[in-house]
Formats: C-alpha cells, structure tokens, sequence
C-alpha cells in the first residue's frame, strides 16, 4: 500500500486505531474537573443562548473561584446541549473524533511540510505512536481537557496557514493563519506553544534544503509571523485583566511550593525536576495520575541527584541538535518540539498547580514519536525518504514499533476505564498518591460526599464505617503533610459530629480550623453543635451567634439556637429568642412554628395557635400548616376563623 495524504485508507486507519483505542471511553461519566465546563455549568446548560455571555466571562467562576479565558471549548459544550441536552455519550464521542481529526492533522501537515525531505510513511507511523500514547488518556477521557485537542487541531491549521505564506507569498495564508491562531488561543492560551514551534519548525527545514545561516535569517516573512504571534499572545494573556473581574485563586504551597517561595534557585531546581517527570512519562508512562504535588515531587533541593541529571542530560542533547542539525534534523525537529512545549510549563515562567500535569504532554508525544520513528531509522535508513520499509532490518523495526503500539494501547484501554468517574479515577490513583496533600484530601471528600448521600438516602450508618473510616485516615494524612489546613480539620469536626456524635474529637479538629481560618462561619457552626452536644448551652449560643454574624444570610445558626432553647420546654424562656429570630428573618415562619409546637406539646393549645397563626401570616401558602388551624377553630365554632382559613386553604390548593 502507497502511503500518501490522498489514500484514504492511511485516515481510516488512523479513525480504527483511535476508536479501538478510546471506544471504551465513550460510556465514561464526568470525572475531575469536567464541572468547569459541563457538569453544573449554568452558561453551558443555557445552550446556543449561552454563548454570548461565555466570550464575555472567566473560564471558571464561582463564589470563591474565579480564572483563566477559554471560551471556545465551553461553547461547543453549550451548543451540544443545544442539540443533545446533556448527553455524556455524545460528549466523549465529539472528544474521540475531535482526537482523530487532530491525528489525520499531524499526518497531513507534517507530511506536506517536509515533503520531499520526509516521507509520508515515516509521518504515518510517528501519527500512530502519537494515537497510541496512553499520556493522552488524560486529554481524550476527559470532558474538560477538550481545550487541548481543539487548541492544537487549531495551531495545526494556524501552522500550515503561515507556512503557505512563508512559500508562496500568500496573503490569504497569513490571513487565515492568524484567525487560527485566535481560535487556537481561544481553546486555551497554551497555543504560545506554537509561536514559539514555527520559526524553530522553519529553520529546521532549511538545515534539510541545505541552506545557509544567513538565508534562514533572512527571511522576513518569518518575523512578520512571529510579530504577529507576539502579539497575539500578549493580547490574550491581558485579555483577563482588562475586561474580566480579578482573578481569585488559592495558590498553596502543597500544590507548588514556588506560590510562597518563588526564587531563581527554587525555580530551576523544580524546573529540571518537573522536565525530568515529563521526559519519564514520554518514555515509561506508568504510573499515569491525575494529580501530582509537592511531597510526590520533592521539594526542590540542590542535593537532589535527579534534578542535576535532568540538567545534563538536557544540556548534552540540546547542545548535540543544535551542533548536528544539519546531520540529524530529523532529531532536532523531535527534541525542539518536546523541549519547547513544555518550556512555559516546567515552572520557570509560571508555577503550574501540580506541578507537572499529564495534558501538558501532548504536544510533545509528538516530538516523542518522531524521535522514535527516527531511531527506527537508523536501523532502517529507507523509512525516512521512502514510502515503504525495505531491507535486512525491517523486521526487527516493526518488531520494535508494534510492541510500543501493542503496549501503549493495552495501557491506553485500561487507563480510559479509570476515567470513568471521579471516585474510580480516585480510588486507581491513591496507591500512588500517599505523599500527595490534595489527592488525599481529594479522595477523603469524595468518599464524604458518598456516605452523606447514602446516609441521607436511609442507610443506616454502622453500614457505612469501613468508608468513615477511610476518609478519617485520609484527611489525617493530608494532615500529616501539611497540618496546616483548614479545610480538612473542619471536615473531620463534621464527621465526628454527624456520624461518630463524638463532640470531644469535633470540638478538637473545629477549634484547629477556627485559629487557622477566623472567618468561616461554618467551623463556628460545628464548634456550637460540639458544644450544645456537651450540654454546654451558653458556649454553643456564643458560637451559633459568631456563625450567623460572620454570615447573616446562614438562618440555620439561628435555627439552632431556637432548637437549643426548645430542649428545655419552658416557652416562655424560648420566647425571646423566637422574637429576635424573626426580627432577623421577616421572612421565615421557622421561629413561630417552633414556639407554637412547644406550646401545644406542654398543653396550652391557644398559645400554641396564636405562634401558629403568626407563622401562617408569613407564609400563607403552605397547606398542611393551615389544615390544623382550620380543624381547631372549626371544632371551636369559630365560623369568622373558619372562613378565613378555608379561603386559604382553596388559594393554597
């Protein structure tokens, strides 16, 4: 068969390989982050209407988070609802045949870029190594990763845009270029990848036509593109600061240590560190985890002996590229695309949440797979200019190569199946994530979340403590890490306190949360029921009322100071407090309707009427609150009430 980028037969292939390989995915639900743009998103659920306002609004926002410009994948999630509603199904297939025109890209671009210089089969098999690498799992399983795939399909169509005004004067290249570009920076702002990747993909092609130094240079098509691209990224990278509120984002150093110590020291340390995880990951991906960290990553340390080998074995290669470009682009073109994508995302620019993250790989697969296909090369020197595979050695290079594509789609398969919700891809990653603060904070409040809607669902509890007791050792070992965290104490004081009624060990961890985080009425709330579970009724007052000053709208604080009073039955001590409660909350009948149950409970049933008639009159709407009241003056033969109180009861009808 003739490898060339008008047999069809080479696209199907690449369509099989990467639905045998992602088919599975398919049937995934919503894991990690997939709610900054599908799950819960109210401008993506709007639909088509949606839109506009999706180009005027941050990437993520919410009460206490709020970042980043990428609107465009966000909407073509709102007009699959537009089209579909929410259907998961039809989500992760667009996912897969967006990943499969983003291969048939890199096989047609690169074929026609170096035409002449490299064959279309060594591109063919570079686009399957690339399909096959399970490092994508993370971009194609996920809904949200989605941006990467539409950003890199987009930089393909800027990339091959520019070059035709590079080589033929084109101005509808240059034009059409650009507007890629915008769309590329528009799925997400790592297309500054591509600005960096052209002038580099230009020279390298020149070192192959034999061409000099100085007439590389001097092309000056190549500068108006750069310019073109400089600007580009710097209006892009503004954009959130100008017209978007300002960004609001918990940078911790659990999460990368250089967010409290950002040094040129730190920075390079953890720079050759992170460039070494991902070199690792392009060579052996195993483990592959959706999060990384500090303390998975250790701390950055001139003494760390990976870090110094990181550096000069960077050092070595880079400098061999550069000295034998002209005697082996092939491995130049490889290594400039690894080295240069990653370079905004190894720490040096911007510490990156996490560290490293496994999205940020795939581009460079794609220096990667050239790398290998080139070595495959040197065993077979007819792969690179021709379109088949002759001599002594092609069985060993295909050997070779199917046993890299046979492994990396078993791994690929099995990974898609740990994408299938939050939880599973939880549970897969923990063994790996001990040292991690966020991953086991992570898997302790999913498992949280799980009990509670178990619990709440009926069942009973003791059925439920090999999972209490999972997410207990997982919030103390965030705890251990970094004892430091709010977040996990108050959680704990939760647990103790709806599930274990253990009011000792919930005063402990809520008292922990209030020194470190003074302001979250919600910790002040756990510490009153610790307190009122201790009998200790003026401390747990004083709390529940620091929990409602902190947050007024939190009627649930006072609530319980309602309830606190009630267990002592004496309604004319719970009075007061009724009172002050509605003077706080017009609007609810909660304080009324707890006096007038307590009234009738001790056997004085016109007060208790009186409290319940005060509660009718804020919210005359509610049925079954009405009917007693009717029943009792209707007994008592009070026919003015009775009236009354029918004509509610048909308008509540």
């Amino acid at each position: 068969m003739k490898v060339s980028i008008r047999n069809p037969y080479i696209y199907i292939l690449f369509f099989a390989l990467s639905l045998l390989l992602y088919g599975n995915s398919i049937r995934n639900g919503y894991a990690l982050d997939d709610e900054f743009v599908v799950r819960n998103n109210t401008l993506v659920q709007q639909g088509a209407a949606g839109i506009p306002e999706i180009f005027t609004s941050p990437y993520y926002a919410s009460k206490e988070w709020s970042f980043g410009y990428r609107p465009l994948t966000k909407a073509t999630y709102a007009l699959e609802y537009e089209l579909y509603g929410e259907n998961l199904f039809m989500h992760h297939l667009i996912n897969v045949l967006l990943y499969i025109i983003c291969a048939c890209l890199i096989f047609y671009v690169f074929s026609v870029f170096f035409d002449g210089k490299i064959s279309a089969y060594f591109w063919m098999l570079v686009t399957l190594l690339f399909i096959a690498h399970p490092v994508h799992t993370e971009v194609v399983a996920s809904l949200k990763n989605r941006e990467e795939i539409l950003c890199l399909i987009f930089s393909l169509l800027s990339f091959s845009s520019f070059f035709k005004f590079i080589d033929r004067k084109s101005v509808l290249g240059l034009l059409s270029g650009l507007i890629f570009l915008i769309l590329a920076f528009l799925s997400k702002q790592t297309a500054v990848v591509m600005v960096l990747l052209i002038p580099a993909m230009f020279i390298i092609r020149e070192m192959m036509r034999g061409n000099s130094w100085p007439s590389v240079f001097r092309s000056y098509r190549v500068y108006i593109i750069l310019l073109l691209g400089l600007i580009v990224t710097y209006v892009f990278f503004k954009i959130p600061q100008w017209f978007l509120p300002a960004e609001q984002v918990d940078l911790l150093s659990f999460e990368n240590p250089l967010h409290v110590d950002n040094n040129y020291s730190n920075s390079f340390f953890l720079a050759f560190y992170s460039l070494w995880i991902y070199i690792k990951l392009l060579v052996f991906p195993h483990p592959l985890l959706y999060y990384y960290g500090m303390y998975v990553i250790p701390e950055p340390s001139l003494s760390n002996i990976v870090i110094w080998i990181s550096f000069i074995v960077s050092g070595v290669l880079l400098t061999y590229s550069l000295l034998k470009i002209r005697k082996s682009p092939v491995f130049a073109l490889g290594l400039s695309i690894i080295f240069l994508s990653l370079l905004p995302f190894v720490n040096i620019f911007i510490p990156l949440n996490g560290i490293v993250a496994e999205r940020m790989l795939f581009l460079p697969v794609l220096g990667y797979a050239i790398i290998i296909v080139w070595l495959l090369y040197l065993l077979n020197k007819s792969l690179l200019a021709n379109n088949n595979m002759k001599g002594k050695r092609t069985i060993m290079v295909w050997v070779i190569f199917m046993g890299l594509i046979f492994t990396f789609s078993g791994k690929t398969i099995s990974r898609n199946k740990d994408w299938k919700s939050s939880p599973i891809l939880f549970n897969a990653d923990m063994p790996y994530l001990d040292a991690s603060v966020k991953a086991n904070d992570i898997y302790a409040t999913a498992v949280f979340d799980e009990v509670y809607k178990q619990v709440t669902a009926g069942k009973k509890v003791k059925d439920m403590e090999k999972k209490l007791m999972t997410i207990v050792h997982h919030y103390e070992r965030t705890l251990e890490l970094y004892p430091d965290n709010p977040k996990a104490e108050y959680n704990l004081s939760t647990i103790f306190l709806s599930f274990y009624h253990d009011a000792p060990k919930a005063l402990l961890h809520a008292e922990k949360a209030r020194l470190m985080d003074p302001g979250n009425f919600k910790i002040f709330f756990n510490l009153g029921q610790a307190f009122q579970m201790l009998q200790k009724k003026d401390s747990a007052e004083y709390y529940y009322r620091m929990a409602a000053d902190k947050e007024p709208s939190f009627e649930q604080a006072w609530q319980s100071i309602i309830l606190l009073y009630a267990e002592l039955r004496q309604p004319d001590s719970l009075r007061p407090y009724v009172i002050e409660f509605q003077k706080i909350y017009p609007k609810s009948d909660y304080g009324w309707a707890a006096l007038g149950a307590q009234y009738v409970s001790l056997g004085d049933t016109v007060r208790g009427i009186e409290c319940f008639e005060n509660a009718i009159a804020i919210k005359p709407q509610e049925k079954e609150k009405i009917i007693p009241i009717w029943k009792y003056y209707m007994k008592k033969g009070n026919l003015l009430k009775t009236a009354y109180y029918q004509k509610l009861l048909d308008v509540a009808k």
